[in-house]
């Protein structure tokens, strides 16, 4: 769910002016987040793991052997890399959630 909120500087509104609302808490919230996910926070992905694919059973004791290894790798480096893009506003939204 996205939280939505107020402008985090406002500006007065003047009739015939330029001036803005300035950017929403959310969005300065988002920009500050801290650099590091925490423990609790899990990206949304658009597919599950891909669970191994074995080729016989003694290559099972072996996890870089299944024969989708490639497939399970890729979709690892994507969820490390979806916990950094989508943590920012996972975390903003958490905040704001408290503001409710």
């Amino acid at each position: 769910m996205t939280y939505t909120s107020g402008p985090a500087f406002p500006q007065p509104r003047e009739m015939g002016s330029l001036s803005f609302d300035g950017m929403s808490l959310r969005m300065y919230l988002i920009a500050h987040a801290p650099a590091e996910p925490q423990a609790w926070f899990l990206p949304v992905m658009p597919t599950e793991r891909p669970e191994p694919i074995w080729s016989d059973e003694e290559s099972r004791m072996r996890d870089a052997s299944a024969l989708n290894f490639e497939a399970m790798v890729a979709w690892d480096v994507e969820h490390k890399k979806q916990r950094y893009i989508q943590w920012p506003a996972a975390w903003a939204d958490e905040i704001l959630k408290g503001q409710e």
